[in-house]
């Protein structure tokens, strides 16, 4: 029973170091191929966060410029808008004090002037009537002031006329104040908010700058890394070759110490002939005289 038993163990051990070998062999060629592909994907994968991450600065630093342009924009425009509010203050105020006075001054003078024109109207309608036709001795005469007047409106009337159109234009002038000075609350409201936007721009374009180191140390990690894992890459079929070679040296030392137990169990078979044979035989013994 013992031989059986160490005869089944060398034999045992010899399989297993044979089918040992051969599958850890494919065992590691197998991990090997899996852990190229995953470092293959990794390395692939580290391109394209590097690529994005260039890609994000070069983005940051077109937006910068960008808002550095809206940031002088936005100053030129609150700056212009602050020139332009006292001009707008003083056309108000022109238009609604100087001007409606002059039209009203305009107005009350009006009719006097519509006298003034009927007086003219009146008189040229005479000095155009005023004409010498005649003869005298047999000569015919003809004389006359040259004047042709002869209009469809009276000129006082045209006068009265002009004065009507401007009833309504001091109350208008008055209310265009009232806007004037509006649009330049306004011009001031929106040119403190051009400062207000030109000011937060300015503190976004400080913190996109801060994005700038952080993003090159981002890609010189990823760029480290990437090497990194091209060198292991390199020295993957190298370290499983020789992680092969030390297994397969192991399994054939496994074979081979099962010799021992196989011969053992062979010879308790045999019940010690195999020893035997192994032997020389012993002398033999003299007859004693």
């Amino acid at each position: 029973m013992l031989g059986i038993i160490l005869l089944l163990i060398g034999l045992s051990g010899i399989a297993l170091g044979i089918v040992g070998a051969r599958v850890s062999r494919d065992m590691l060629q197998t991990l090997s191929n899996g852990t190229k592909a995953g470092l293959d994907l990794a390395i692939d994968s580290l391109q394209t966060v590097s690529d994005s991450l260039t890609l994000a600065r070069q983005t940051i630093a077109d937006v910068h410029t960008s808002l550095e342009t809206v940031q002088t924009t936005a100053t030129d425009v609150a700056v212009s808008l602050e020139a332009s509010q006292p001009m707008v203050a003083d056309v108000a105020a022109i238009a609604g004090q100087d001007l409606p006075r002059s039209v009203e001054t305009i107005q009350a003078a009006i009719p006097n002037a519509a006298q003034a024109a009927e007086a003219i109207d009146s008189t040229l309608t005479t000095l155009n009537r005023f004409k010498i036709d005649t003869t005298i001795l047999g000569f015919p005469i003809q004389y006359d002031l040259g004047i042709d007047y002869n209009p469809d409106v009276p000129f006082g009337e045209s006068v009265l006329a002009i004065g009507r159109s401007l009833d309504d234009m001091p109350i208008r002038l008055r209310n265009l104040q009232t806007a004037l000075e509006d649009t330049a609350v306004n011009l001031q409201t929106i040119s403190e908010d051009m400062r207000s936007l030109s000011t937060d721009l300015d503190g976004i374009n400080g913190r996109l700058l801060d994005f700038d180191p952080l993003i090159t140390d981002y890609i010189r990690i990823v760029t480290e890394t990437d090497d990194n894992l091209r060198l292991i890459r390199g020295q993957i079929d190298q370290q499983v070759a020789s992680a092969q070679f030390v297994i397969t040296l192991g399994m054939v030392w496994l074979a081979v110490s099962q010799l021992v137990p196989l011969y053992l169990g062979l010879d308790l078979l045999t019940d010690g002939r195999l020893l035997r044979r192994s032997q020389p035989a012993p002398n033999e013994e003299q007859t004693p005289l």
